[in-house]
């Protein structure tokens, strides 16, 4: 006998087999979650053991027919109502009811909040679908029971939801020690940054949104490059060095040719000018001005190094 039943937020009636009690769907009408069930509307009694004492039937003489005993027993029909109408109430055939056994089994959701965030402060991950909002801190309890009690997230979270489908998610970032993720898709927002309240609680996404999303997806952390930031710098560097190597005891040479026997006869020419006017120690002076310059932009350079990354990215892509 069929089990007949109704969804419990549209009313949609369903007539489904015995085989499916107590099983878990949803309403194909409005999504909501269902469970099939378990009584099917009548009461089984078990059979007693057969025995000569109890054969399991009465036996009844037979009796001669006749109109007053036809041999059969004459029930008048029961009137139609609400709870017997006569028939078997179907529902229509473009709608069907997919057991659970056939259906890819429903991933419970998850909710997360930091009421400290500067950004989206409420997450929820869904089979198919990641909800973040921003509510103040006073609303986000309530907020998280309405959720969890099944009532529509897009309800729930404010107009500013952002509504991400997981098949539009093309890379999730944060940084090692941050708490802040950056979920890059392709919806109208290219970015939403979600704030969680710990590390643990930003892993614990990472691994849920991975099992969730769509293909085949990499979790790991990826390491900046520096030797392209800290190449110029350190070659400045060395060039100033090897520059005072050479300029510092061509000043003193200098020096000492300007103050030595036969100077009126010395030719004063280019660098040789420049390097008596500074002499040694002037000469010093700039080198070493301009080495404090290039360390100062090393110092910059090392300080702009982004740290360690956590990427969540489909294999087929380069984060």
């Amino acid at each position: 006998m069929p089990i007949r039943f109704a969804c419990h937020q549209c009313g949609k009636p369903y007539s489904v087999r015995d085989e499916y009690a107590e099983r878990k769907t949803k309403c194909t009408a409005c999504g909501a979650p269902l469970t099939v069930p378990a009584n099917p509307g009548f009461e089984v009694v078990p059979d007693e053991p057969a025995s000569p004492a109890n054969p399991g039937f009465e036996v009844v003489p037979d009796e001669p027919a006749s109109p007053a005993n036809p041999g059969f027993e004459v029930v008048p029909d029961e009137p139609a109502s609400p709870a017997n109408p006569g028939f078997e109430v179907v529902p229509d055939d473009e709608v069907t009811l997919t057991p659970l056994a056939s259906a890819t089994a429903e991933q419970p959701m998850l909710i997360w909040t930091n009421p400290d965030t500067t950004e989206q402060n409420i997450v929820m991950l869904s089979d198919d679908v990641l909800w973040a909002s921003r509510l103040p801190e006073r609303a986000l309890p309530a907020a998280c029971a309405k959720l969890r009690a099944g009532q529509p997230p897009a309800a729930v979270l404010g107009q500013r939801v952002n509504r991400i489908p997981l098949d539009q998610v093309k890379r999730v970032i944060a940084n090692d020690q941050s708490t802040e993720v950056d979920v890059d898709h392709s919806s109208p927002i290219t970015t939403a940054t979600i704030g969680f309240d710990s590390l643990e609680a930003r892993d614990e996404f990472f691994a849920e949104l991975k099992e969730r999303l769509p293909g085949r997806w990499t979790l790991g952390e990826r390491k900046p490059k520096i030797w392209p930031r800290l190449s110029q710098p350190l070659a400045a560097i060395g060039l100033t060095l090897v520059i005072g190597f050479f300029l510092i005891p061509a000043a003193s040479t200098a020096q000492e040719t300007r103050s030595g026997p036969g100077a009126r006869s010395v030719r004063i020419e280019g660098i040789i000018f420049i390097l008596r006017g500074f002499g040694p120690i002037g000469v010093g002076l700039i080198v070493l001005l301009a080495l404090l310059g290039f360390i100062g932009w090393l110092a910059y350079e090392i300080s702009r190094i982004p740290p360690k990354r956590v990427v969540l990215a489909p294999r087929e892509s380069k984060a």
